[in-house]
């Protein structure tokens, strides 16, 4: 299951990004990585992943290290499926837009942030004008937003 991320040009939509779905997934900062084991360890989780693919074959960690921001898509026991490094960010501004069928919030600013098309989030209380505060995920090129309420300032 992937997420894709897309805008339309006419009648086309065109895809700017894709990445696992990490809906599912489990986040945290890395406690330790052990690359000759191929294996990642969050602070915050008892389960010490291991990253292999279908030959067996250990994953190349090189690129994450001990404190990193990540998201882990677990697997069977304690395989890891995907992981991949992300930001969490606090956005307030105030509402341009709200797009409820697409599941999008417009800020005057111009950022679009967009909820996954699963994601139970309620936006229909939300108008432009209303001051929010938004919390959203970047995975990569991916940036989705997990919830949004409503700001004081």
């Amino acid at each position: 299951e992937v997420s894709i991320i897309w805008t339309l040009q006419g009648d086309t939509k065109l895809v700017s990004a894709m990445s696992p779905n990490f809906h599912d997934s489990v986040s945290g900062k890395i406690a330790e990585v052990n690359e000759e084991a191929g294996t990642v360890k969050l602070a915050n989780h008892p389960t010490t992943y291991t990253f292999q693919n279908d030959h067996n074959e250990k994953l190349d960690l090189s690129g994450f290290k001990a404190g990193d921001m990540v998201s882990i898509l677990p697997g069977v026991g304690d395989e890891g499926r995907a992981i991949s490094s992300h930001e969490i960010a606090d956005v307030a501004g105030k509402v341009k837009s709200v797009d409820e069928g697409e599941k999008t919030v417009t800020l005057e600013d111009g950022k679009v942030f967009r909820f996954e098309s699963d994601s139970h989030v309620d936006l229909s209380g939300f108008r432009p004008g209303d001051m929010v505060k938004i919390e959203a995920i970047t995975v990569g090129t991916n940036t989705v937003a997990q919830s949004i309420s409503p700001s004081g300032s």
